[in-house]
């Protein structure tokens, strides 16, 4: 509440009205008074806003279809008389057991917590719980209050997607638990590289992880459908792209380091090559018209004009030859022409880099093919059948043969390299793509750049074909194309489909046929197994309280996953666990510090590298992740009993994303306090199969026995010939008596 003109009467009062929102908590009421000969003062007041009887629920951040979950709610007695009360709770996606408790007493100035036992059977964004108590004694004495629930679909997302050119038949194979309801299946035709881009793009802004260069990748279509609307129309219609836009320059400015730079993450060292991808993308943002924070901009300049990096010691050292191109290409998107120089040493440049290199050379003023290295990029070219491609780049720089092709093909376009040469890169690009998507999300945005910069060189011949798509031999789609930046999105009602069910696309005409096929697959298994396509994938809850403590509420828990499978180490993996509906994300931030000033080990370590905490569990970030099994944690919090169905825990390389696993669902049970079960005897380990064979039994005896006898027959030889020295020197020498022996006893 604000007013800016109380007037007072001539006793110097006021009397003001507002409405105070339904928060039990202390307001500060702060007042500034004038006078009409200037005379000033201020005060503040604190108004407690209090009921005499409240309700408090206590629920957890979402439930699931499925669920079994005991809630409860506290019922406060501010007053000074002791009451009894019937409560009880509505909820409108769902089932309550008992939903009343009757004649509950509470005394004067007490509390009583009280439980339902609720069954979500209704997906819901906002379910609402209504909790009311009312006093039996006085019909005045009552509190209800709404709150608002999350209730999900139990269930996990799973994306297939193909790619044909020309004639195709697909094969539908729907896995078994698929929700007809939530299941997504269609297919998108376009004649050109350019009219099968709004796929890609849609992967791009669908995709589910943000460090710093997946948020500057969604800007790439974004921007692009700021200045060519056409291109990206069926993917732009009904979202605020300004919006979008603006929620990834709140994200980028929140990741950006004090030293101005970005790096993968919000930790680790500012990194010149990330740096120069995010500047490029916020000049771009700036140019379409898009409100730009200045200051971020300049911080980042700042960063680039550094041409040294200190270490820990604080020992300065001149950046490397890669930091140098990432650095002028950065440079090249400002107009100051401060320390912008030409790139001249090309020795040691794989395709990702020497195509930036000539990118900021041409940038620059460098125009000359003799000396800005679009000759060595051509040099550099492999051929295959009428294609050409570049070999992929370090994988540190998300390096991909699909990205180092579309870097080179803005490096020729720029520097007027061979349009023919240009034409069989596309081609590549076109040909190999297997899925809605180029390589990793770096890729696919490099490629979308590339085909838009293309497109503007030279105009795509015209097509004139015409197309028919059936399921099982119905058609349920013609249509024709006659622009190159035509394209058509035809959706499968998936109650027609069965299991093995195929669609066909035939073409007829002028001009190729570019078709996706997309599989948005919503697994319902309860019991869903866990897969491995290259990683291996596991989960359990542990009790802190220790080894044997089942869940009770208020524990804390360590969510331990284990991860392994890989033959080879990989760099950018992805972790993404959902908690049971009871349990709550335990946001521990230090722990990202948890490599203290040492910024080095970020690069080193196998360990999480950055957390982001979700709506009820958390995404973790590997920069590395080595062969073997490794076991990452983190922490929860136990807030309701009940019994929980957890969908799988999903594991994948970022930049191979067709490398990924995901564990088993389980179902958890969360008692009102931990139950301590002692541990039970290991068994002995069964007879392996080598020892279950009775004649290796019967062999494996028999030579025992023969190397025990000659043992024995060794040691029997040795032990007599002990024996024998033994007695001889023990032996007393016999002494010749000096009388007879009494051998007569006396009488």
């Amino acid at each position: 509440y604000w007013n800016p003109a109380v007037y007072t009467d001539a006793n110097g009062r006021a009397v003001i009205h507002f409405k105070l929102p339904d928060n039990l908590t202390t307001w500060v009421i702060a007042s500034v008074g004038s006078t009409q000969d200037t005379k000033v003062g201020d005060t503040t007041a604190e108004v407690k806003v209090s009921k005499d009887i409240v309700v408090r629920p206590i629920l957890p951040n979402i439930v699931r279809t499925g669920d079994e979950v005991i809630v409860s709610a506290m019922v406060h007695n501010f007053t000074e008389k002791n009451r009894t009360f019937d409560v009880d709770l509505q909820f409108d996606a769902g089932v309550v057991e008992s939903a009343t408790h009757s004649a509950v007493p509470v005394s004067a100035n007490d509390l009583q917590q009280l439980y339902w036992k609720i069954k979500p059977t209704t997906e819901k964004d906002a379910a609402r719980l209504i909790f009311s108590a009312r006093s039996l004694e006085e019909r005045a004495a009552r509190d209800t209050i709404v709150a608002t629930l999350p209730v999900h679909a139990f269930g996990f997302w799973e994306k297939r997607a193909e790619t044909g050119v020309g004639d195709k038949t697909y094969t539908i194979d729907l896995s078994q638990d698929s929700d007809p309801k939530k299941t997504q299946v269609k297919i998108d035709l376009a004649p050109s590289l350019i009219g099968s881009l709004p796929q890609a793009a849609q992967y791009l802004l669908d995709y589910p992880y943000g460090c710093v260069e997946q948020t500057t990748s969604r800007f790439v279509p974004l921007v692009i459908a700021k200045t060519n609307a056409d291109i990206f129309a069926e993917v732009t219609q009904d979202k605020d792209v300004d919006d979008m836009i603006g929620k990834g320059l709140s994200r980028l400015a929140s990741l950006q380091h004090g030293d101005g730079g970005w790096s993968w993450w919000s930790t680790g060292n500012s990194d010149y090559f990330i740096t120069a991808y995010v500047v490029e993308y916020l000049t771009k943002a700036k140019a379409s018209g898009m409100a730009v924070d200045g200051q971020m901009l300049k911080d980042a300049h700042q960063f680039l004009l550094r041409t040294n990096v200190v270490d820990l010691s604080g020992k300065s050292t001149k950046i490397d030859a890669v930091s140098e191109v990432a650095r002028q290409y950065g440079l090249s998107f400002f107009e100051d022409a401060q320390d912008k120089t030409q790139i001249t040493s090309f020795d040691g440049l794989g395709a990702d880099l020497l195509a930036l290199a000539v990118l900021a050379n041409v940038r620059n003023g460098n125009t000359n093919a003799q000396t800005n290295g679009v000759i060595r990029l051509t040099a550099m070219v492999k051929t295959q059948g009428d294609a050409a491609f570049w070999e992929a780049g370090d994988k540190t720089r998300f390096g991909s043969v699909d990205a180092s092709t579309a870097l080179s093909i803005r490096a020729l376009i720029a520097a007027g390299g061979d349009k023919d040469l240009l034409a069989k890169a596309v081609k590549y690009l076109t040909r190999t793509r297997k899925y809605n998507y180029w390589s990793n999300s770096f890729a696919t945005a490099a490629v979308i750049a590339a085909s838009v910069d293309y497109s503007r060189l030279t105009q795509e011949l015209s097509p004139n074909l015409s197309f028919v798509v059936t399921l099982d031999g119905v058609t349920i789609a013609t249509g024709s194309f006659l622009d190159s930046k035509q394209n058509k999105e035809i959706k499968l009602n998936t109650a027609q489909i069965k299991s093995g069910s195929q669609v066909a696309i035939t073409r007829a005409g002028t001009g190729e046929l570019y078709s996706t096929f997309v599989t948005n697959d919503f697994h319902t298994d309860r019991n869903a197994k866990a897969i491995d396509h290259g990683l291996q994938v596991s989960r359990r809850y542990v009790n802190e309280k220790g080894d044997g403590y089942s869940l009770g509420v208020g524990d804390a828990v360590t969510v331990e996953i284990t991860v392994g499978g890989l033959q080879a180490e990989e760099n950018y993996a992805a972790i993404e666990d959902e908690l049971p509906a009871g349990l709550i994300p335990v946001n521990t931030t230090f722990k990202n510090q948890q490599y203290g000033k040492n910024l080095n080990q970020y690069y080193s370590s196998y360990d999480v590298t950055d957390r982001d905490i979700t709506e009820n569990g958390i995404v973790m970030s590997l920069y590395r992740i080595g062969t073997g099994a490794r076991v990452y944690t983190y922490k929860a919090r136990v807030i309701s009993q009940g019994t929980y169905i957890v969908p799988p825990t999903m594991a994948s390389l970022m930049y191979a994303p067709e490398i990924y696993g995901r564990s088993a669902a389980n179902t958890i049970v969360i008692d009102k306090d931990a139950v301590y079960t002692p541990p039970t005897n290991t068994p002995l380990p069964k007879v392996t199969s080598l020892f279950a064979d009775q004649k290796v039994i019967g062999g494996l005896i028999i030579l025992a026995l023969l190397i025990f006898m000659l043992i024995f027959k060794h040691k029997r030889d040795y032990i007599q010939r002990l024996f024998n020295k033994l007695k001889q020197r023990l032996q007393k020498p016999k002494v010749p008596p000096t009388q007879p022996p009494n051998l007569l006893k006396p009488q």
